[in-house]
């Protein structure tokens, strides 16, 4: 009573719980419940399941194999006036109804399908802060430690308001955490996960980027529901990624591509080419005219080559001299052209180089970071099943002792 507050809303799930043994497949689509009463209704299925025996052992779960609360807002979002550093500040307390129900599919169910839509989901500062998104990324990864290990099939998150980061982060989680499965590949655990209707901006990009390896960690085995046949039956990992929201580009986005796609539809500018000078040539084969320089008054005439007449042989030679120096000069400023470029060439190697060793060692030390940060997942998961199992059995110990404490009493007041 105390957890679920009034007799009607016990009552209430304890038949939920009657149904969802009978099913399941605890349901809740389209109850619109306020963030509250869905909180006390799931603490109030585990501790009735326990009450009823269902969870004998600290590694127990309810026999429910799917779980839909679809419809039911699981995250309270901040009000238009609210200032986003006060948005952040309270992500802690906006999150703890996401983190309780996440805990519950994860430690106290057998749930191998979640379908959590339109539930009003979204990150906030989308980075190893944003508890939202990080305990919603649990639900792709294993649950529990053992023999009694396993996997969510289905996932489906459609209809809320996730964004890029978020498609990146839980496709390479759910990826990754399901590679290292030993085991045959036939035995891999596969996952179909709905990101559709969210507000992902070019998923297309990001599910090729991923398949390609161009992230940390290499190629994954990746398809999308608009994949062949053949393709999804192959894949670990089924994606659907349509109908996206409000992912049209921005502003300045929008012009980058305006601009280049009009400069696709341009021709492009032909070659220079060196141009012949016909005239010259055809200068070669006429006699050139006499040119004479007047004297100023009272100065000699010099004697110069234009004071002389030209003979046509004089005139040819003049010509050639002159188009071969041209052709030199023309000759020199492309060679200067081409040693300044191989210099540039030598300099963006080199910098190349040194960028291929360094994003060598970044993937190296990244495979090793995720690898420890992944058994940090197990180690936390174990510890925090073994800490609800600690609560539930201290729980019914409590009940039990205030039990014979009464008995006791009245025994003592009996006796006297």
């Amino acid at each position: 009573m105390k957890t679920c507050g009034t007799k009607e809303t016990a009552l209430k799930c304890i038949r939920m719980l009657d149904k969802c043994l009978e099913t399941g497949k605890l349901d809740l689509t389209g109850e619109d419940m306020p963030e509250e009463m869905l909180v006390k209704t799931i603490k109030a299925v585990g501790k009735i399941g326990g009450i009823k025996g269902l969870m004998p052992t600290r590694t127990s779960t309810l026999p429910i194999n799917e779980i839909n609360l679809s419809g039911n807002s699981l995250l309270t979002p901040p009000s238009p006036t609210e200032h986003s550093a006060a948005v952040k500040a309270n992500l802690k307390r906006r999150a703890e109804t996401v983190q309780l129900i996440v805990q519950f599919v994860r430690v106290s169910t057998e749930a191998r399908t979640v379908i959590f839509d339109n539930c009003n989901l979204e990150g906030y500062s989308h980075d190893k802060d944003d508890l939202v998104e990080l305990e919603i990324v649990r639900l792709v990864k294993k649950f529990g430690a053992g023999k009694n290990s396993r996997y969510a099939e289905k996932v489906s998150l459609s209809g809320n308001r996730f964004g890029q980061e978020f498609c990146r982060r839980i496709i390479e989680g759910a990826y990754w955490e399901r590679n290292r499965h030993t085991g045959p590949k036939e035995t891999m655990p596969k996952l179909f996960l709905d990101l559709s209707k969210n507000r992902i901006i070019h998923p297309e990009r990001i599910v090729d980027e991923l398949k390609e390896g161009k992230t940390a960690g290499g190629p994954m085995s990746l398809a999308t529901t608009t994949d062949p046949e053949h393709v999804r039956k192959d894949a670990l990992i089924v994606l659907d990624i349509s109908g996206q929201r409000d992912h049209s580009p921005s502003a300045p986005r929008a012009a980058e591509e305006a601009v280049s796609a009009a400069s696709l539809s341009q021709p492009a500018s032909p070659v220079a080419k060196p141009v012949q000078d016909t005239q010259a040539l055809g200068a070669l084969a006429q006699p050139a005219k006499r040119q004479t320089r007047q004297p100023q008054k009272g100065q000699p005439q010099a004697v110069t080559l234009e004071t002389q007449p030209l003979t046509p042989a004089t005139n040819y030679n003049n010509e050639l001299v002159k188009s071969i120096e041209d052709l030199r000069e023309k000759r020199e400023e492309l060679n200067r052209q081409i040693l300044k470029e191989e210099e540039d060439k030598a300099k963006v190697q080199k910098e190349l180089s040194l960028l291929t060793d360094r994003l060598q060692k970044v993937n190296e030390s990244l495979v090793r970071k995720t690898q420890a940060r992944n058994e940090y997942d197990k180690t936390i998961q174990e510890t925090e099943a073994a800490y609800m199992k600690i609560l539930e059995s201290s729980q019914t110990l409590l009940h039990v002792l205030k039990r014979e404490t009464v008995n006791l009493t009245k025994k003592k007041q009996g006796s006297d």
